[in-house]
């Protein structure tokens, strides 16, 4: 690649298509951007000059406020080259936010596809790549970009040392035929020798070149990959590259003697990776006569994320699990019956009888077994209405932790805990992706409480507490992962706060005073405050109440605590879930 070359402007013209941007994009550029871009102007087939003012020679150092990219849309998966019609009919759009600052096509110099921009400065910048009929893009050496026929990536220069650092893009095509698979390669010293990229462990100060090729010659087009050091490409690189079998040759230009400790033969620097239709290629660095050692496997931990209630009229359930470690095998059975091991972590079952069931789930991962969720529930038969399971009386619930899985599902009920306003809680949930933040609201207010992180299990434990101006009633806590949407409630009767000690009277014999916080149990199941109204003649009563406000038949409401604006919409919203 020539990406330093000093470009002429006086070669002739070639029959590559250009598209200057509109007189309309640069206008609404100026009003979003500072300093204003000027109407690209022409320079030479390939180059687009977004700025007079700015250097157009990528051997220019520029004065440090305006730089250029290169995108290089070219075949890369195959060792077919595009032709000068394919080069034709491939657009390169850049845009600064939603406005188009730039189109045009790349040119075929030196058996080069290039296209620069020059006149960039610091900013963001998306780069959107369309394919020639017949071709999909695999994107900037495919890291994070899906293939298709339009790929778009994000580009950001920031000032360093004083200075905006130029960027290549090497936008690869591929046939849209072709068989795709993903090849991760990870490269780094392996300080404490376990063979796992652990936390400080970088890449090696010089570069390591990783040169593979695809064993079918016909889909093979991969060059080396120059890019393995601590100073660039320090992490595991995801490629989208032709399914098949690679040869890999191992290649170091550091003087340190760096040798691969695995996936790689340390004599030969050679070594295979297959992409069938996924591959990982890691290669641990170390000193020869080195040996890794890896550390003793731990044994995965499963849990209930969701599952059906306790009774239910469905003879379909559905159980969702969640596994931490994501190559471990679920193994479940259905009513003592034989085992089913899946890498899913859906169990969907069909046909259930009337009755009682029972499941049993455990992940293995390496001959390790994980703990054992058990699940009961019962299909009862049509026409039998379901036993409603009895809120708990006043302390009954508090400081027990209901099993994951238990009186909760789209038929189940969120377990009530009868608390008073001002309380302190201890909320328990389970089911959240492990590290994801989980937010607490206080329902219906739709109060924050808190958001916590959710444990390497998934589970959250936090304490919060009741808003000590919360009405006299029903109200729930919702607990939401915000990367997994997973949610679970908590039923609170909240009663009124009991009242403070008079002069002389020992603070400890004032009810509820000096207790530790009320241990609550999150669930999936559906809320009382959701439920509340379902039923038909409850919807009548309500509606009669309704009618008689409104025609002055004298409904009082009970309490008319709260001082703040919007206590008429607040009090409408309560009485439309009192009638559903």
């Amino acid at each position: 690649m020539t990406t330093s070359t000093t470009r002429g402007r006086g070669r002739p013209n070639r029959a590559v298509a250009l598209l200057a941007v509109s007189a309309i994009g640069a206008v609404g550029l100026v009003a979003g951007a500072a300093p204003a871009f000027a109407a690209p102007v022409l320079v030479e087939p390939g180059v687009i000059s977004l700025d007079p003012d700015c250097p157009t020679d990528v051997g220019d150092t520029s004065d440090g406020t305006c730089t250029w990219l290169r995108v290089s849309p070219s075949s890369y998966l195959t060792s077919a080259e595009l032709t000068p019609a394919q080069l034709e009919a491939t657009v390169v759009n850049l845009y600064q936010g939603e406005t188009l600052v730039a189109s045009g096509s790349p040119a075929a110099e030196f058996g080069i596809a290039d296209l620069y921009f020059f006149g960039l400065r610091a900013g963001t910048y998306t780069v959107e790549v369309v394919s020639p009929d017949g071709f999909q893009q695999v994107g900037d050496f495919a890291t994070g970009v899906v293939p298709g026929t339009t790929t778009r990536t994000e580009v950001t220069f920031a000032p360093s040392g004083g200075v905006l650092t130029s960027r290549s893009l090497q936008m690869r095509m591929a046939p849209a035929d072709l068989e795709l698979g993903q090849l991760g390669i990870d490269v780094w010293v392996d300080t404490n020798l376990n063979g796992i990229r652990d936390a400080g462990e970088t890449g090696p100060s010089s570069s390591v070149s990783i040169d593979i090729r695809n064993q079918d010659s016909a889909r093979d087009g991969m060059t080396p990959i120059n890019a393995f050091n601590e100073y660039l490409y320090d992490y595991e690189r995801t490629y989208h590259v032709a399914t098949g079998t690679y040869d890999v040759e191992y290649d170091y230009f550091g003087s340190d003697g760096l040798v691969p400790l695995a996936g790689i033969d340390p004599q030969t620097g050679t070594g295979t990776v297959t992409v069938a239709p996924n591959g990982v290629l890691r290669i641990p660095l170390g000193q020869p006569g080195d040996v890794v050692t890896p550390p003793a496997p731990a044994a995965p931990v499963v849990s209930l994320s969701s599952g059906p209630g306790d009774q239910t009229q469905s003879t379909t359930a559905e159980f969702v699990f969640v596994v931490d470690s994501p190559e471990a095998t679920l193994n479940w059975s259905l009513d003592g019956g034989p085992s089913t091991g899946t890498l899913g972590r859906t169990v969907s079952l069909a046909d259930l009888s009337v009755g009682a069931h029972e499941l049993r789930a455990t992940a293995a991962l390496d001959g390790l077994v994980s703990n054992e969720i058990v699940v009961n529930w019962e299909v009862l038969a049509e026409g039998t209405t379901p036993t409603p399971n009895p809120s708990p009386s006043p302390g009954e619930g508090e400081g027990t932790d209901p099993a994951p899985g238990q009186g909760t599902g789209e038929d189940g009920e969120v377990q009530r805990f009868d608390v008073a306003q001002g309380q302190a809680l201890v909320v328990n949930g389970f089911g959240f992706d492990a590290g994801e933040q989980v937010e607490v609201r206080f329902l219906p207010e739709d109060v924050i409480l808190d958001t916590v992180t959710a444990e390497a299990d998934g589970t959250v434990r936090v304490q919060v507490s009741v808003p000590t101006d919360a009405e006299v009633g029903l109200h729930s806590l919702r607990l939401t992962g915000l990367t997994s949407g997973v949610t679970q409630y908590v039923d609170l009767n909240v009663s009124e706060a009991p009242a403070a000690p008079v002069d002389g009277e020992d603070p400890a014999a004032t009810p509820g005073a000096g207790q530790d916080a009320t241990e609550v149990q999150a669930t999936n199941g559906r809320t009382e405050l959701e439920m509340t109204g379902v039923d038909e003649t409850t919807k009548y009563v309500g509606a009669a109440a309704l009618a008689a406000v409104a025609l002055g038949g004298g409904l009082v409401l009970a309490r008319k605590r709260m001082n703040r604006n919007g206590e008429a919409a607040y009090q409408a919203q309560r009485l439309s879930m009192l009638i559903g």
